[in-house]
C-alpha cells in the first residue's frame, strides 16, 4: 500500500480528567515507533512519557489500509495537560535483500514506507523550525554561542545576521560607587565602572560595560554579563552564569572551583574552552573542538599524543615508508618514504607533539636524523651529530625533550645523545650504565624515561631510568626475562611497557613500568611472539606494538589498553618488515 498522508502529528489533544484513550493514525511498524510528548499547560514545559509505565499503544491490526491506533494513558489525562503524539522511527535501514533471495512485495513496500516516514519526520521538524526567506541567499544563521545567549534577547545586526541584545530596564552612564550594600533585584546596566566595597546582591541580571572592581562577596542569582574586566578581591558566588567578555582577574589565593563530574556527565554539546573536574578520572580535562575531544590539562607527549608513526626498517632491502596511526589505533596503509632508507634505528617524540627518527644501519653507520611534524609528515635527513651507530633506543623525557642512547658501532656503546625541543641533537654525552644494543625506552611518570634489557655478550635485563633533565642513572638489576630486540612505550599517561623480543626463541611475554620507573615480572603473552619490532604510545593513553619479525617479517599489531593489558594480534596493514622505529606525535 502507498502512504498517501503527510501527517505525524496527532493532537493536540487537551486533558480533562476522564479521556484515557487518543486516537492516531499514521502507519508505524511497532508500538515503541509512536512518541508521546505531554505539555504542562502552566509553564510550558513537555515531558516525553515512557511506553508502558505512562501509556500503552494498541495497533490497528493492518498498517497499510487502517494505519495508526490509540494510545491508552495509564491514568486519565488532567485538564492541566495536553498530549501531543508522532512517530519517532530510527533513521535505520533494516532490510537487507539478497542475491537470489525470494522477492516479497510487502517487504519492498514496508522497507520504502519506512524511507518515507523518515522523511515526512525530517519535514516535521524542518516545518517548526525558524527559517529565513530564501530570496534573502546563502547567510550564515549561526547562532552565538551559549555563554553570550545566556539571558539575552535574540536580535539581528545591520548585515541581518543573528546577535544578542543584553536586556536592559536600568542604566547607568556614569561611574557607580557603592560603599555598602549593592541590591539588584531587576536588571541593571552600567556603560562605566562599578566599584562595590560592601557586597553586591543580585537577584536578576548585572550588565557592565566598564570594569567591575569589588572589595568584597559578590553574589549573583541571576545572570552577570560584563564586557570588561572583572576583579573580585573577595569571594564570588554565582548562581546562574557569568559572562566575561573582557578579563577576570581573582586575587584570592584560594582556588577557583570548577564543576565536577563523570564521563556520563560529560556536556552533551561539549564547546571549545569548556573545563571541568572528571570523578571517574581523577583529573581536570578540557575539550578541544579541533578533535572533538575532552583532553587532561596536563600531559607529555610520550603519554598525551594522539596519534604514532611506524617508520623505515628491512624487508630485505632498506626501506624508508612509514605508516600512521590514528587515535584510535588503526594503521594507515604505507606512505611513501622520505629519507635515507635504513634500519636498526630509534624514534621518540618531542616538543610536545611532534617525533624524530634518528641513527641506524644502510650498510654502514649512520647519525642522520629525520625530524616528523606534527600531521605525520617526515621531513628530509638532517646531517647527523654524535656517534654513528645502530641498535640503539630512544625516548622521551623532561614533558618536550627526547634522548637517544647506547647501540653498537661493532662494539656495544652506552652514549647518549640528547634531543631539543626543537628536534636538535646534541653531541655524545658519555655513556652511564652497561653498554648494549637490541634494548628498547620509554618514557613514565610524565617527565622520566627508561632504558632497558638488550645485549651484551648474552641476553641482559637491566634498566637505566633517565631524570627529567636527561641524566642517565647507573644500572638498575633486571626484572623479568633477559632478552634483547624488543619494544617499549608509554600508556596510562604515565606508566610504560616493556614487550615482545627474542630469549632463547620468540617471545610475547611483556613488562610493565610503575609510574616511579619500577619495573614488575613478567607477564603471560598476548598475541604472536616476535622480535625486531616497534612501539609507540597513541591516543592520549594507549600503546601500540606492531611489525616484527618471526621467521619472516610480519605487519601485525597489538594494541595496549590505558591499564597495560595487551591486546590479541590485529591484522597486519601495510608493508610487512622489521628493524624498524616508532613514536608518538600530534597532540590533536
Amino acid at each position: 500500500m502507498t502512504i498517501s498522508s503527510t501527517t505525524r502529528i496527532a493532537g493536540p489533544f487537551t486533558g480533562n480528567g476522564v479521556t484515557t484513550t487518543f486516537p492516531f493514525a499514521y502507519k508505524v511498524f511497532d508500538a515503541a515507533d509512536v512518541q508521546v510528548i505531554r505539555l504542562t499547560i502552566s509553564t510550558g514545559l513537555e515531558t516525553t512519557l515512557t511506553i508502558v509505565t505512562d501509556y500503552t499503544i494498541s495497533l490497528n491490526s493492518d498498517q497499510d489500509s487502517n494505519p495508526g491506533g490509540n494510545i491508552v494513558t495509564v491514568t486519565p489525562l488532567a485538564a492541566l495537560y495536553k498530549l501531543t503524539a508522532t512517530s519517532d522511527i530510527a533513521n535505520l535501514q533494516p532490510t537487507d535483500l539478497t542475491n537470489q533471495g525470494g522477492f516479497f512485495p510487502e517487504v519492498i513496500t514496508d522497507a520504502l514506507d519506512r524511507a518515507t516516514i523518515q522523511i515526512q519526520q525530517m519535514a516535521d521538524m524542518h516545518n517548526r523550525t525558524l527559517m529565513i526567506p530564501i530570496s534573502d541567499g546563502a547567510m550564515d544563521m549561526e547562532l552565538p554561542n551559549t555563554s553570550l545567549r545566556i539571558n539575552t534577547i535574540l536580535g539581528f545586526d545591520a548585515t541581518g545576521l543573528p546577535t544578542v541584545v543584553i536586556p536592559q530596564s536600568s542604566s547607568i552612564t556614569g561611574n557607580t560607587v557603592i560603599v555598602g550594600t549593592l541590591g539588584v533585584t531587576d536588571a541593571a546596566t552600567l556603560s562605566s565602572t562599578l566599584g562595590v566595597t560592601g557586597a553586591a546582591t543580585l537577584s536578576s541580571t548585572l550588565g557592565v560595560t566598564g570594569a567591575a572592581t569589588l572589595s568584597s562577596t559578590l553574589g549573583v542569582t541571576g545572570a552577570a554579563t560584563l564586557s570588561s574586566t572583572l576583579g573580585v578581591i573577595g569571594a564570588a558566588t554565582l548562581s546562574s552564569t557569568l559572562g566575561v567578555t573582557g578579563a577576570a582577574t581573582f586575587s584570592s589565593t584560594d582556588y577557583i572551583k570548577i564543576p565536577v563530574g563523570t564521563i556520563a556527565q560529560r556536556p552533551a554539546s561539549p564547546a571549545a574552552g569548556q573545563i571541568r573536574m572528571n570523578s571517574d578520572l581523577f583529573r581536570p580535562e578540557w575539550y578541544s573542538t579541533q578533535s572533538s575531544e575532552w583532553f587532561p590539562f596536563s600531559f607529555d607527549f610520550n603519554y598525551g599524543t594522539q596519534k604514532a608513526i611506524f617508520g623505515y626498517g628491512y624487508t630485505g632491502a632498506n626501506v624508508s615508508l612509514t605508516n600512521l596511526v590514528s587515535n584510535t589505533g588503526v594503521v594507515a596503509s604505507d606512505t611513501t618514504g622520505v629519507g635515507t632508507a635504513r634500519y636498526l634505528l630509534a624514534a621518540a617524540g618531542y616538543g610536545t607533539d611532534k617525533a624524530i627518527f634518528g641513527y641506524g644501519f644502510t650498510g654502514v653507520n649512520v647519525s642522520m636524523t629525520n625530524l616528523v611534524s606534527n600531521t605525520g609528515v617526515v621531513a628530509t635527513d638532517t646531517i647527523g651529530v654524535g656517534t654513528a651507530r645502530y641498535g640503539l633506543a630512544a625516548a622521551g623525557y623532561g614533558t618536550d625533550k627526547a634522548i637517544f642512547g647506547y647501540g653498537t658501532t661493532g662494539s656495544v656503546v652506552s652514549m647518549t645523545n640528547l634531543v631539543s625541543n626543537i628536534g636538535v641533537v646534541a653531541s655524545d654525552t658519555t655513556g652511564v650504565g652497561t653498554a648494549r644494543n637490541g634494548l628498547a625506552a620509554a618514557g613514565y611518570g610524565t617527565d622520566k624515561a627508561i632504558f632497558g634489557y638488550g645485549f651484551n655478550l648474552a641476553n641482559v635485563s637491566m634498566t637505566n631510568l633517565v631524570s627529567n633533565t636527561g641524566v642517565v642513572a647507573t644500572d638498575t638489576t633486571g626484572v623479568g626475562t633477559a632478552r634483547y630486540a624488543l619494544a617499549a612505550a608509554g600508556y596510562g599517561t604515565d606508566k610504560a611497557i616493556f614487550g615482545y623480543g627474542f630469549a632463547s626463541a620468540n617471545v610475547s611475554m611483556t613488562n610493565l613500568v610503575s609510574n616511579t620507573g619500577v619495573v614488575a615480572t613478567d607477564t603471560t603473552g598476548v598475541g604472536t611472539a616476535r622480535y625486531l619490532l616497534a612501539a609507540a604510545g597513541y591516543g592520549t593513553d594507549k600503546a601500540i606494538f606492531g611489525y616484527g619479525f618471526t621467521a619472516s617479517a610480519v605487519s601485525m599489531t597489538n594494541l595496549v589498553s590505558n591499564t597495560g593489558v595487551v591486546a590479541t594480534d590485529t591484522t597486519g596493514v601495510g608493508t610487512a618488515r622489521y628493524y624498524l622505529a616508532a613514536a608518538g606525535y600530534a597532540q590533536f
